[in-house]
């Protein structure tokens, strides 16, 4: 319903796709650069658009995003770009590779006495706040992260830890 858009369906999809596998990588599309690229190709192309100096506004980003459900506004989390590389083989290959050393020095009867395993946790309280919102899926990701190029996250970290019988380390 309604007047056609300005940019064909080839040209959505593809900027539909563009936008989903930047947001896949660690690099969600803000919308100002949506607006961008959309007025990059406009200009190319030099088509007619009722678009102010080729440039698409807020009203034409939220019809885009209705036309495209899997692609909503999501708020971001910054997150560093080693913790990024962490996964879930990463870690437990980590765990076996303790295992392989423990076993090595012949020392895994720890793993069987409670007040002898740790683990320590952080959190952190954030002093500079630095996120907005971000285009990317809709769906699929719990959590939409931006990876930080240094060090844009400062914050306040608390260190808890505790051994598996529950006990506290003295502070």
């Amino acid at each position: 319903m309604g007047p056609s858009t300005f940019l064909t369906p080839d040209e959505e999809t593809r900027l539909v796709t563009w936008i989903i596998s930047k947001a896949k990588l660690g690099f969600p599309i803000h919308p100002e650069e949506v607006k961008d690229s959309v007025q990059k190709v406009l200009k190319e192309s030099s088509r007619p658009n009722k678009f102010i100096d080729d440039r698409p506004g807020t009203k034409w980003l939220k019809l885009f995003l209705l036309r495209h459900p899997e692609i909503s506004k999501r708020n971001t989390e910054i997150i560093s770009k080693s913790r990024a590389s962490v996964t879930e083989p990463a870690i437990r290959q980590w765990f076996a590779d303790l295992k392989k050393y423990l076993e090595d020095e012949n020392i895994i009867d720890i793993m069987n006495d409670a007040s002898r395993v740790f683990n320590a946790d952080e959190t952190g309280m954030r002093t500079c706040m630095k996120s907005g919102f971000e285009l990317g899926p809709a769906r699929k990701f719990k959590d939409l992260y931006e990876i930080a190029a240094g060090n844009e996250k400062e914050s306040i970290t608390v260190l808890c830890n505790y051994s598996a019988n529950g006990t506290a380390v003295p502070q």
